[in-house]
């Protein structure tokens, strides 16, 4: 048996360049290797079986926290009235934003950001991840702020949609 989850989604798996983590006994990985290279160029064997689940959290909680504090920077700016072109611009070359960031917020602002990871199965794997920190003994804090506004954008109805929906929740956000 192994787990391999992947990383990316529609584009990367119709071009058949996903990220795949790897776990289970490696001889068996390696067995399965010209398999799982149908589906993505980069495989990374990270350990026993669960590893691969557990590397895909990890880059989970990375983008739920990550987008939930761009929809926050992008709610700031639009209360300071930062025009929209000008902040899309510079998400799409800002070198403090993921590849994934610089796609992602010129297409919230525009909003026609398509739906490519839903916004539930965010709420899910950032419950997964504050069970399995739970079980490790460790503290989430960013984590769980995370999960509390991605859980009030599923509340409104937004679980559906793409994650980075989350920003119609924040913009309700008020002192």
């Amino acid at each position: 048996f192994v787990d391999a989850p992947v990383l990316g989604s529609v584009q990367p798996a119709e071009e058949r360049k996903l990220i795949i983590f790897a776990g289970g006994e490696r001889h068996i990985v390696e067995e399965v290797r010209p398999i799982l290279s149908l589906l993505g160029e980069k495989i990374f064997y990270v350990g026993q079986n669960g590893k691969g689940s557990a590397m895909k959290l990890v880059m989970n909680l990375m983008l739920g926290v990550f987008l939930a504090g761009a929809s926050e920077a992008l709610h700031l700016a639009e209360k300071l009235e930062i025009p929209a072109e000008i902040l899309s611009e510079v998400a799409r070359i800002a070198p403090i934003l993921s590849p994934s960031l610089q796609k992602k917020i010129p297409r919230m602002l525009a909003g026609d950001a398509p739906t490519t990871f839903r916004l539930r199965h965010m709420v899910k794997d950032l419950r997964l991840i504050l069970q399995t920190a739970e079980k490790a003994g460790i503290l989430l804090p960013l984590t769980a702020q995370a999960l509390q506004h991605f859980s009030s954008a599923e509340e409104m109805g937004l679980g559906a949609n793409d994650y980075s929906s989350v920003w119609q929740y924040v913009k309700t956000l008020k002192r």
